[in-house]
């Protein structure tokens, strides 16, 4: 590996020798280069100054010595090689020595100085990740000082607080994922506080309980995300437990692993969770209050179902008796379509996306379609509900005219509710997250016999 430097130590370029040992590079006129030769073991580090006296036309050559070298693999979170991404060599003082790269295969090498402390970064966008190599007796040049790259951390913290205002102390406190998968779980403090570290720009659902009592929040720690505002959650009645069954249409089969999202469309705060190897799923249902509850798995249309609750919920509920649970499989993953903002405008992308729904009716001339539109949430109600009126007009029209009968498509405007993510907020959230929630999402029914 033959690097290019500048003079404060910022790679130019890099590239390996021959098969014979050969290295080229184009250099400019009255500057100063620092040139890197490097292989497990191996260094060599040369100045180069391109004044009157350069000769470009005679050979430089490198003379590899032993030296201390510290390589290793840089790969992001999710595994996979972190190519081409920036590296920094940082000195015990905090200074940086040298800005480098990853090559294709995500490897990096440094050439060290003996019996000193350095920090190495990787740094990928938001990612990073360090190692510490200390050059001492003990430090072995051959090893592999691998990095991986973490997404970006930030906290929440807040309160567990009682109706009444009062602190909880000793409450169990979960946070999960936008997945519904837990990711830690703590006791709240004799002052009722509790803490997480969580990743930037990710959606959670925070669930407080205790002796039948819970508290929601969800949260999205995008942008505009500041962890210096306490988030306090009031603890509340539980409710009373609900439970259904997910079945195949094809087979009446339990269906396995279906996201269920359970939407309180009062404060908007939402629960997600999955069926089970059974198909079954429960949740807790608190009086005077309406839900929306959707249902989404892969390669299977979506559904949803409102449950209104009256002033008394019955204890354990089977929802099987009063509503349709059966998904019917697409073999396409189906996706909601997305608006420009403030537009109802079907973009060209969008029609592509709503092709695999067409052929879908087509080839079934008795299922219908429901269109199911919403909006941001900046904007008074009454203009996110006509927004989102006109957005499913202009699907429903342009079904319509692809030669789907009129009778077979109806349409349900929400203006801006049900968010796909957290952005309930307009000061919560940047352009590009209000984004996901301008949208026509589609059902579509077979009417089985």
């Amino acid at each position: 590996m033959v690097k290019l430097l500048d003079g404060n130590g910022l790679e130019l370029e890099r590239r390996y020798s021959n098969e014979k040992g050969k290295y080229k590079y184009l250099l400019k006129p009255d500057e100063t280069y620092t040139l890197v030769a490097s292989d497990i073991g191996l260094g060599v580090v040369e100045t180069i100054l391109t004044d009157s006296a350069w000769n470009g036309k005679k050979a430089f050559d490198l003379i590899l010595k032993p030296a201390v070298t510290a390589q290793g693999i840089v790969t992001k979170p999710n595994d996979s090689v972190a190519s081409n991404i920036r590296m920094e060599l940082i000195n015990e003082e905090d200074s940086t020595l040298i800005i480098s790269k990853t090559d294709q295969f995500g490897f990096y090498q440094f050439v060290l100085d003996t019996n000193m402390k350095f920090k190495i970064t990787g740094i990928n966008g938001e990612q990073r990740g360090s190692e510490i190599v200390e050059t001492n007796e003990n430090y072995d040049t051959n090893d592999s000082t691998d990095i991986k790259l973490k997404a970006p951390v930030t906290f929440v913290e807040g309160t567990i607080r009682n109706e009444d205002g009062t602190s909880a102390s000793k409450v169990n406190v979960k946070i999960f994922d936008e997945n519904g998968n837990s990711k830690i779980e703590i006791t709240t403090d004799e002052n009722g506080n509790y803490r997480f570290e969580i990743e930037r720009h990710a959606n959670y659902q925070i669930i407080a309980e205790t002796d039948g009592f819970s508290g929601l929040e969800n949260i999205f720690t995008g942008d505009n995300w500041d962890s210096s505002n306490r988030l306090d959650i009031v603890l509340k009645p539980t409710g009373n437990e609900n439970y259904a069954y997910v079945t195949e249409s094809k087979n009446n089969k339990p269906l396995e692993g279906v996201k269920i999202t359970l939407i309180h469309l009062n404060s908007e705060k939402k629960i997600v969770l999955y069926s089970d190897e059974n198909g079954r799923f429960s949740f807790n249902l608190t009086p005077n209050s309406d839900y929306t509850v959707k249902f989404e798995k892969d390669n299977y249309f979506p559904k949803s179902i409102d449950i209104p609750t009256g002033t008394i919920v019955p204890n354990t509920t089977n929802l099987d008796l009063k509503i349709d649970l059966i998904m019917d499989y697409a073999g396409f993953k189906v996706r909601p379509i997305y608006f420009d903002y403030a537009k109802s405008k079907i973009t060209d992308g969008s029609k592509q996306d709503l092709e695999q729904v067409l052929t879908t009716l087509k080839d079934n001339p008795k299922a219908t379609i429901l269109i199911k539109s919403f909006a941001d949430c900046r904007g008074g109600s009454s203009y996110n509900l006509a927004l989102s009126a006109e957005r499913s007009s202009a699907v429903k029209q342009y079904l319509i005219s692809k030669g789907i009968a009129e009778k077979r498509v109806t349409t349900k405007s929400l203006g801006a509710t049900n968010f796909a993510n957290n952005c309930y907020k307009p000061e919560l959230c940047t352009e590009q997250e209000h984004a996901a929630n301008r949208r026509s999402e589609f059902e579509v029914d077979f009417h089985r016999e």
